[in-house]
């Protein structure tokens, strides 16, 4: 995942110059939002603002239709990417979609094992990145529509793209924007 060079985590510096660079990156991710790039980019961004990047991206992202993973959706994406239960926080919430092939309710699992089959990403990236052990992530969805995915039962590519997802990991790891 490639990292902006402004939504990258803040090192080394004061408690004040962090402040305003704080304030500087939600004011950058906002101005995305608000013009979105051409192509869906995801960002690695400073852990210290997670908050304040998810408040702002539900402000402008208000009104979409989500809703919550439910447990076993959680334990089929734990055991996808063998990570145990316990290390996915959440809660994770994700575009309601269903399959138009076979009706199944998509989830980030489809998300996952389509980046996976693309080699874009592998099991153990993924693993990191929703468990927050890669940091803290944003994908922002571009002028492109975002991006679909393949239903994991029967391999139907979504109708729609997916256009939100987070996963809420201390308090996130990863989000959709």
């Amino acid at each position: 995942m490639a990292a902006s060079p402004r939504l990258t985590p803040l090192v080394g510096i004061t408690h004040r110059r962090h402040w305003d660079a704080r304030s500087a990156v939600i004011e950058e991710l906002e101005a995305l939002l608000d013009d979105r790039p051409e192509e869906t980019r995801t960002y690695q961004v400073d852990p210290s603002i997670a908050v304040e990047m998810l408040e702002a991206i539900r402000s402008v992202d208000s009104g979409r239709k989500v809703r919550k993973m439910d447990a076993p959706e959680v334990a089929e994406l734990a055991r996808y990417l063998s990570v145990p239960i316990e290390e996915f926080q959440g809660p994770f919430t994700v575009s309601d979609i269903g399959c138009s092939g076979c009706g199944r309710r998509l989830t980030i699992l489809d998300l996952a094992k389509t980046a996976v089959d693309h080699g874009l990403h592998s099991t153990a990236a993924m693993a990191a990145v929703l468990t927050g052990k890669a940091g803290r992530w944003v994908t922002v969805r571009g002028k492109d529509g975002g991006r679909y995915a393949n239903c994991s039962a029967c391999g139907r590519q979504s109708d729609v793209p997916f256009d939100s997802y987070t996963s809420d990991v201390c308090p996130l790891a990863y989000a959709w924007a």
